[in-house]
């Protein structure tokens, strides 16, 4: 029953992040304290927070028991606290008057729109509510296996309720993971395309619904490679939840692809302080100063992040290019290794690692992580970008462009990001009038990367 005392606890801290006049630490920051025996008094300052919910759910059958409390950062003493044992049926209820409750132990502002979400039912069939938490569970593992599982209790739910909005945003969420190549045999177009679909469906039913906005815009940014368009979703997103870290996650993806890097550094700002423990957080701050050409600003973050999570691929592969900077390819290299091992053969890894292997002067291992890499496009995989950036490394600059054309083609993911030459190097494709003509061709516009490693710079250096 972990999945669902998970989803409960997600959920309640969805309906507490909803009441505008509350900030709501995000549950992946918070559950890291859901086993250990740090004090109240600790984790709130650890978490910067001037309140802390704690409680337990139980399932038996068709019952439920929810107990909460609500307890002060500084005494640790008790402000609320209640337990509940209802059918299965009445969760809902139980959810809403918890919220509800820590709501005005806070003296928070409650306005008549926060009460009206705080109350709304999202389904009246209990089966189909499990089936959201379960469906949740497996799209968090972001696997392949666990994306297929996803997608069919989210259908399930669906069945027996077609106005289930929830049901129709996880099913948004989880195509669009598909999409970004964590299911495999998997179209990109196909996947964007299911997930407009989803999304525009749960709009229909609850336009409030945060989680709908963000997917609807990973589509336009991925998908349509419109990140003015994507923004305006995020905004909306933001809006309707001033602490959904996704959000504002997104936003800042939006102003990097737009090229304002210090823009993008400010968003990030919120998201962080609304996720300070979340090892993907942490490490995307370090991202502007990767795409700037500022190395040493970026490493602190993605150090941090490391230290969150030792285990956390993508972070050692935002080390890798950091070191590359530094001219330290065998560091570069060593880092691109550990993200392989721990996340498995994934293109723009091996992309990295043909990059740094051309570096330090190994053009055999390079030649042969590449023809790994062309393996995949023919097997189907959405590998092309990937292939144009090893191609590339390797002064293969016709054949880069070659794959860097069907990528776009083929809609696949990250492609609306080729204008951070920071990251997406393809240093010698970028002096030919053929990309200048693709890029054209697809309105993407070359940066200031100058411009914007000034101002970076000159906000660092602010006490």
């Amino acid at each position: 029953n972990e999945y669902f005392a998970e989803g409960i606890a997600e959920d309640l801290n969805v309906q507490l992040a909803r009441v505008q006049s509350l900030s709501v630490i995000s549950r992946t920051s918070a559950t890291r304290y859901k086993t250990g025996d740090r004090s109240v008094r600790d984790i709130a300052r650890e978490l910067g927070v001037g309140a802390v919910v704690t409680g337990s759910v139980r399932r038996a059958g068709a019952r439920v028991r929810v107990a909460a409390q609500l307890l002060d950062a500084g005494t640790g003493a008790q402000r609320w606290a209640e337990t509940y044992d209802r059918s299965l049926d009445d969760v809902f209820a139980v959810q809403s008057d918890v919220a509800l409750n820590i709501a005005r132990a806070l003296e928070a502002t409650i306005t008549a729109a926060d009460r009206t979400r705080l109350e709304k039912a999202p389904t009246q069939d209990a089966r189909a509510y499990e089936l959201v938490l379960l469906g949740r569970h497996h799209w968090r593992r972001r696997n392949d296996a666990n994306m297929r599982k996803a997608i069919e209790c989210f259908e399930q739910a669906i069945a027996p309720d077609p106005n289930y909005d929830q049901a129709w945003a996880g099913l948004a969420d989880t195509w669009v993971s598909a999409a970004l190549g964590y299911a495999t045999d998997v179209k990109p177009a196909d996947a964007f395309r299911k997930a407009e679909d989803a999304s525009a469906k749960a709009l229909s039913l609850d336009e409030s619904l945060a989680e709908a906005h963000c997917a609807k815009g990973l589509s336009a940014l991925h998908d349509g490679w419109d990140p003015a368009r994507a923004a305006r979703s995020f905004e909306r997103a933001i809006a309707i939840n001033p602490n959904h870290v996704p959000g504002h996650q997104f936003l800042a993806w939006c102003q990097f692809s737009m090229g304002d890097y210090l823009g993008a550094t400010e968003t990030q700002k919120r998201s962080l302080a609304l996720d300070p423990l979340n090892a993907a957080v942490v490490a995307e701050c370090g991202w502007p100063f990767i795409y700037a050409g500022l190395p040493d600003l970026a490493q602190p973050f993605i150090l941090r992040a490391i230290e969150l999570d030792p285990n956390f691929g993508l972070a050692y592969y935002n080390l890798a290019a950091t070191w590359y900077m530094k001219k330290e390819y065998r560091k570069a290299i060593e880092a691109c290794e550990t993200s392989l091992r721990l996340m498995g053969d994934n293109p723009w890894v091996m992309a990295g690692l043909v990059t740094y292997c051309v570096g330090s002067g190994d053009r055999d291992r390079a030649g042969t992580v590449l023809a790994q890499i062309e393996k995949g496009t023919r097997d189907g995989g959405a590998f092309w970008l990937a292939a144009a950036l090893a191609r590339d490394a390797l002064g293969k600059v016709d054949e880069a462009i070659d794959a860097l054309e069907v990528a776009f083609e083929r809609h696949e993911p990250f492609t609306y990001a080729v204008g951070l030459e920071g990251w997406l190097l393809l240093s010698n494709a970028r002096a030919t009038p053929r990309f200048r003509e693709l890029m054209r061709r697809k309105g993407i516009v070359a940066h200031d990367v100058a411009g914007q490693r000034k101002l970076l710079q000159a906000a660092a250096a602010k006490p």
